[in-house]
């Protein structure tokens, strides 16, 4: 006898007659509960995410439509965020982010995202945003969905070139500051530069540049500060 998967009746109002997105309703019988949410026409669109990790990290491109909270109460510190034109790439920091290759693509999610820090960021409506995340399952009456749950991350990229303006702008005041100014910035510079070696080990962030490259950079601006400052009059 063959098995054939059942879904538990629900309270709420009756599914849609067609139920399916990739079989007519009435010639495919699903044989497992997976294999069900695979072909309801709610993952129509997003199929390539049931294939992912879900303890890996991803890169993901989406453009962000619409921002809201999450609808549990309990969740309420917990933004959703409306976003279409999904790409996925997986997350590695020792290549360039553009030379990443997407893996995955859907049509249309809701992301999820700690409200924490948005306020910083800009999600108006038609912008193209990049985000670490995991991917997220969830039941939907009775229906395996998946989004992405997304983090914050660290602008490597802005981090690095502020600390290289700063070295030149230094470099450029140096003959017309007095000592103790030029310790104090290049001092100051340094800091930065420990605390973005720190932060690239310890913590994610988009590849815009390599992690190799971030290391070269870093070095060099070390290397720069520590002869500026064997010239301290």
């Amino acid at each position: 006898m063959i098995d054939v998967y059942v879904p538990e009746p629900s309270k709420r109002k009756k599914q849609k007659k067609d139920v399916f997105h990739n079989e007519p309703s009435n010639d495919f019988v699903p044989q497992s509960r997976e294999e069900f949410s695979r072909a309801h026409w709610k993952n129509a669109g997003r199929l390539e995410l049931f294939d992912l990790d879900a303890d890996s990290l991803y890169i993901v491109d989406a453009t962000t439509q619409e921002i809201g909270v999450h609808p549990d109460p309990l969740k309420s510190h917990i933004a959703r965020i409306y976003a279409t034109d999904i790409e996925v790439r997986h997350y590695d920091t020792s290549v360039r982010y553009e030379d990443l290759p997407v893996i995955a693509r859907a049509d249309h999610l809701f992301f999820t995202r700690k409200s924490a820090g948005l306020e910083h960021a800009n999600l108006a409506a038609g912008k193209r945003q990049t985000w670490i995340g995991k991917i997220e399952k969830y039941d939907w009456h009775d229906v395996d969905r998946r989004t992405f749950k997304v983090f914050r991350d660290t602008d490597i990229l802005k981090e690095i070139n502020n600390i290289e303006r700063r070295l030149r702008n230094v470099r450029g005041a140096w003959a017309f500051i007095q000592s103790e100014e030029q310790s104090s910035r290049v001092r100051k510079t340094m800091q930065l530069i420990s605390r973005m070696t720190n932060v690239s080990n310890e913590f994610m962030f988009i590849p815009h540049i390599s992690k190799q490259e971030l290391d070269k950079r870093l070095a060099d601006a070390r290397m720069v500060c520590q002869v500026l400052l064997s010239k301290v009059r």
